[in-house]
């Protein structure tokens, strides 16, 4: 079992994952385990509701005395936790914990009527007529206090309404990055290595990049666009620093250096997707700090304090320095003098966006304030489960799971390996306590069909190509080649299958020092080798073991025609 966070309302249940239920105490075991004999919760919660009645006895209402303000009642008898009410996943006998879904708080509804009808019952011999009110669905009264929903509801209504409005191509259109991050944010268990429609919407998301790249020279892409790419490619544990030999962190850097040059606003959000990839120059530090120290009455400054705050507490977790402490301090005491009477901060997006800044920052004296925003939001969940546009649902849902943006960077890959700087490389495993360097190395292999092929590797430094070579074949078995070696050295004869042609004039030509990204077309080859001569890019001819590329090299094998 493992232990979860504590809710700040309070009807709100410990956090677990889908697969899981939470005991009395807040630890989280399977679902397997509820009522299967053995204890597993501490408190033996899991274990104490478990009686179910005989179908030929009289039904009793609830035999295991089961509080009903945290526990479904299911028709037998038995006692399930709230949070497995209406999740898609049935868990009584019968499946009446997924039936009258369309309104998650009706059952809530009678229980308080019943126990209103029951306290108002007395042995006075008075005659009294009774007026009933309608209440609605989703606002249950007691007095003059609002009955607020369950954040647990609400959080998993929000996610199956958010799948539910997938379209056939496992993806949300052009809204499909942030979503994606939004819905790990607040279900990881979407993005599971097994769970096939994760890896579908995975596939999407790279569709669409790919086409936005191919495009790029033509509408270069924005940098909010970039960012949204680059935390929707960490959330699905692909490397934003090689999407098929293109940076796309070396772009979203670009693009902040030509706003600044040109004198314009950078959006912090922009310093917080590099917090996140690991990548955060410290020129970019001085101007987050300096943009956090700045005060201004404008509306639209709350959104860009809150991302400042994200940014900051991004990088305080990696550098928990008295400076920026202080710094963290500030921004939230100066973010909580925008909260309204309601418990808003002026719409819902800024609301979301603004208490998930506030539960990064995790500072002492903002529990009230968070509360409120907290409150605000579940109040305004409509009957689908939507907050309303893609945006607001986007801020909204990591609020709802208590966590926020500024977590990216701790998104665990089990099936990949990365360097300390968050670049995808293979390591090699005999030699790994050697001083190590990076080395990209692609395969662009033209005439009847055109494909490219980029792995990264980690190598121990001086390694020459061919040592390069029998690694990446070691790491992808497209890269096998065979090597010819002659008195005047060694050269390649055939990659991935395809032998140099002499009939065809088509040969294996290898390529040094060629820019990261370089998208090559492949179908025109002279336009190509002019472009790799105006990047600097070099043709190497003599012995492969003579070549020795430096650390963060990028070297390319063309099957190209020999012009």
């Amino acid at each position: 079992s493992r232990t979860t966070k504590a809710g700040y309302l309070q009807n709100d249940d410990p956090r677990c994952e889908y697969s899981e239920f939470a005991c009395g105490t807040g630890e989280c075991i399977s679902r397997k385990s509820w009522c299967d004999g053995p204890s597993d919760c501490p408190d033996n919660s899991d274990e104490s509701y478990c009686r179910t009645s005989n179908p030929s006895e009289e039904k009793s209402e609830n035999i295991n005395n089961c509080e009903k303000s945290r526990y479904f009642i299911c028709d037998d008898g038995l006692c399930i936790p709230k949070s497995g009410r209406c999740d898609d996943l049935p868990d009584c006998l019968n499946g009446e914990d997924e039936e009258n879904c369309d309104y998650l708080y009706d059952d809530t509804s009678s229980e308080l009527e019943t126990e209103t009808s029951t306290s108002s019952t007395t042995p006075i011999p008075t005659t009294t007529t009774t007026t009933t009110t309608p209440t609605p669905k989703f606002l249950v009264t007691r007095g003059d206090t609002p009955w607020i929903p369950s954040r647990f509801d609400v959080l998993h209504k929000s996610v199956r309404h958010i799948i539910e409005e997938r379209d056939t191509d496992w993806g949300w259109g052009k809204a499909t990055p942030k979503i994606i991050t939004a819905l790990y944010l607040a279900n990881e268990s979407y993005f599971d290595p097994d769970n096939y429609d994760g890896l579908m919407t995975k596939k999407e998301l790279e569709v669409q990049l790919a086409l936005d790249l191919l495009r790029n020279h033509e509408k270069p892409l924005k940098m909010h666009e970039l960012v949204h790419y680059i935390h929707a490619m960490i959330v699905t544990c692909s490397n934003p620093r090689n999407f098929h030999g293109v940076n796309i962190i070396k772009l979203l850097k670009k693009s902040i250096s030509k706003r600044q040059s040109k004198g314009l606003f950078v959006n912090p959000v922009a310093y917080l997707a590099l917090c996140n990839s690991g990548d955060m120059p410290d020129s970019y530090i001085k101007r987050l700090k300096n943009m956090a120290f700045r005060r201004s009455e404008e509306p639209r400054w709350l959104d860009v304090q809150t991302y400042a705050l994200l940014a900051i507490s991004c990088q305080t977790s990696k550098n928990a320095s008295k400076e920026w402490l202080l710094l963290k301090k500030d921004v939230v005491r100066d973010i909580s003098e925008w909260q309204q009477a309601d418990g808003s901060f002026g719409s819902i997006h800024s609301t979301g966006l603004a208490l998930q800044a506030l539960i990064a920052a995790d500072e002492l004296g903002s529990e009230m304030t968070k509360v409120r925003a907290m409150t605000y939001l579940l109040m305004q969940q409509d009957w689908q489960g939507s907050y309303g546009n893609d945006l607001d649902n986007y801020y909204v849902l990591p609020a709802l799971n208590m966590k926020s943006l500024a977590l990216l960077h701790k998104r665990s890959c089990k099936h990949h390996t990365f360097t300390p700087q968050g670049i995808e490389a293979a390591v090699h495993p005999s030699r790994k306590d050697e001083k190590q360097m990076l080395v990209h190395y692609s395969l662009w292999i033209g005439g009847d069909k055109n494909e490219i092929q980029t792995v990264t590797l980690s190598l121990p430094r001086r390694s020459n190509f061919l040592e390069v070579m029998a690694e990446a074949e070691r790491v992808n078995s497209l890269f096998k080649h065979n090597a010819l070696t002659t008195g005047k050295g060694t050269a390649v004869n055939s990659i991935a299958g395809r032998a140099s042609d002499i009939e065809k004039s088509i040969y294996w030509t290898l390529y040094r020092k060629v820019p990261l990204p370089f998208r090559p077309h492949l179908s025109n080859v002279t336009a190509t080798v002019a472009r790799l001569k105006l990047f600097g890019a070099k043709r190497w001819t003599k012995d492969l073991k003579k070549l020795h590329p430096r650390d963060g090299e990028h070297l390319a094998y063309w099957y190209k025609p020999y012009l």
